[in-house]
Order: structure tokens, then C-alpha cells, then sequence
């Protein structure tokens, strides 16, 4: 697993994201965070966060668990899809997803879906080495952290 310096980060695209899954698993070496998007890849990017992390739009503090906390921010994205008087969620899975069988990523928490800017933080256990990279056919950004240096 090499580090990714952070933040990584990827300029939004003219299609909007539609978030559709959200998901955390134990990998040999690694914990895995995987963002799944219908129609595009939004922009992204991947930093530790400073302080407190706090939801978008109230600025209500979000507790996360773990020592150290990415924040995932994705441009030009949503969790539902407006289709003329209707919305139609496309993410309906937790606000918090947890992974029972991971060593380093507690979990990842849904921060916000505001004008446009999903929000997501991720805990982590301590400082480690982490790898962001993206996947197509579906539309994924992969966050990647080293469970052993």
C-alpha cells in the first residue's frame, strides 16, 4: 500500500454523482472505504480533518470515532435526484456504516448532502498510510488504509 499524499483531490465533472453505496471492509493489509456513484465520479477530495468535523448545512458537530478522521468531500453531488415534483433518494443505506472485521477504520459517517456537496468522514484508529483511487464501471472512489506499515 503506498500513501497518497493528502489531500488528494479531483475537480468536479459537468454530470452530476448520485451516491448510491456506501461500504467498509477488512482487507489482508488494508481497510477499504468504497464510494459508489450512478451516472459520473463527482470531484472529490480526500484530507485529514482539521478539528471537530461538523455537519453541512446546520454546522451541528459530528462525533466520529477514531483518533484520526478523513474527510471525504465530493462536488457537484447528491444522495437523491430530483425529477421534476418528485425526489428520488438513490442513497438509502445507514448514516453510519461500520465493518465488524476491520482493523484500523472504524467507520465511515454521512456528514451532509447540501446544494450540491456530500460529505462524509471517515474514522480511523490512529495515523496510517492511506491510498485514494477511483474505478469505473460503476463509478467508485476507493480510500484505502494501510492496517500494518
Amino acid at each position: 500500500l503506498v500513501a497518497t499524499p493528502l489531500p488528494a483531490s479531483a475537480p468536479a465533472g459537468a454530470t452530476r454523482g448520485y451516491l448510491r453505496d456506501v461500504r467498509v471492509a477488512a482487507h489482508p493489509g488494508y481497510d477499504r472505504v468504497v464510494f459508489e456513484f450512478e451516472d459520473a465520479l463527482p470531484g472529490y477530495r480526500v484530507a485529514i480533518a482539521e478539528g471537530p468535523v461538523h455537519e453541512d448545512g446546520s454546522g451541528d458537530e459530528v462525533a466520529v470515532e477514531g483518533a484520526t478522521v478523513l474527510e471525504v468531500r465530493f462536488d457537484n453531488a447528491a444522495g437523491a435526484r430530483i425529477e421534476g415534483e418528485r425526489v428520488v433518494e438513490i442513497y438509502t443505506g445507514p448514516e453510519r456504516v461500520r465493518s465488524s472485521g476491520t482493523a484500523v477504520v472504524t467507520e465511515a459517517v454521512d456528514v451532509g448532502d447540501f446544494e450540491g456537496t456530500v460529505t462524509w468522514a471517515v474514522g480511523v484508529r490512529g495515523k496510517a498510510p492511506v491510498r485514494v483511487s477511483t474505478a469505473t464501471s460503476p463509478h467508485r472512489l476507493v480510500v484505502d488504509v494501510a492496517t500494518a506499515s
